[in-house]
């Protein structure tokens, strides 16, 4: 995950739609782990990236 400098902006607002089966499954989880929704869905995207698109992981590193 990004680490912030003190005072630097490091998050962007975006909207997006999720199929209600995995909308409520994330709520549920969530809930239940304590662990912010943002931060589950970071997660996610970032691993599937690191999987999925090569370049992620070389871009990150530099």
């Amino acid at each position: 995950m990004a680490s912030g400098v003190p005072g630097q902006i490091t998050k962007t607002k975006i909207s997006l739609s999720l199929d209600k089966e995995l909308y409520e499954a994330l709520n549920k989880y969530s809930e239940a782990s304590l662990i912010p929704r943002s931060r589950l869905i970071n997660k996610a995207i970032q691993e599937l990236l690191e999987r999925e698109y090569p370049a992620y992981k070389q871009d990150k590193d530099n």
